[in-house]
């Protein structure tokens, strides 16, 4: 399989000095460990249990991320991020 690149925005930016250094995260670190999640429904329930008021439109957007980052997203893979300088 063909490594891929990928963007992931960091904060405005805020983040580009670690994304730098080999890291590369998401927020909702509420949920917790992804490792033994494999679907987005095991995502969506663990997303909605965690932040019942969200607003469903937010709430879809932040599920399809942490799907992709747990799911898509490789070891070998480029990572480009915005670099507010």
């Amino acid at each position: 399989m063909a490594e891929a690149a990928w963007m992931v925005r960091s904060d405005g930016g805020a983040l580009f000095e670690r994304f730098k250094k080999g890291a590369v995260a998401v927020g909702w670190s509420d949920i917790g460990d992804l490792g033994a999640v494999r679907t987005r429904e095991e995502i969506r329930k663990l997303f909605e249990r965690t932040y019942p008021d969200d607003l469903p439109g937010r709430a879809t957007n932040a599920i399809s991320v942490l799907y992709k980052i747990r799911s898509a997203i490789g070891v070998d893979d480029s990572v480009i991020t915005y670099d507010p300088d």
